[in-house]
């Protein structure tokens, strides 16, 4: 069996990459949570339930504060017994 090589020092390029990995990644999600689920939660709400832009619009933003205000309240609380 061959022994693993531990690498102690990285390279400044190496920190650069995966800043930018990690940069690209987190856009990205933010882009699918905060316009791309958005524009079809409102689409469905039209479409399946006969509601106007508005409507599902403020349907979809009244969800979405009940549950930031619902994580804002319990992931502390969680947090305390980790």
């Amino acid at each position: 069996m061959s022994e693993i090589e531990v690498e102690t020092s990285t390279s400044k390029l190496n920190v650069l990459f995966w800043a930018m990995y990690d940069l690209a990644n987190t856009i990205y999600s933010m882009v699918i949570v905060s316009l791309i689920i958005f524009r079809y939660i409102v689409v469905i709400g039209q479409l399946e339930h006969g509601m106007t832009y508005g409507q599902a619009s403020l349907v979809f933003g009244l969800v979405q504060g009940i549950m930031q205000g619902l994580l804002a309240i319990c992931v502390p609380i969680l947090g305390a017994f980790s």
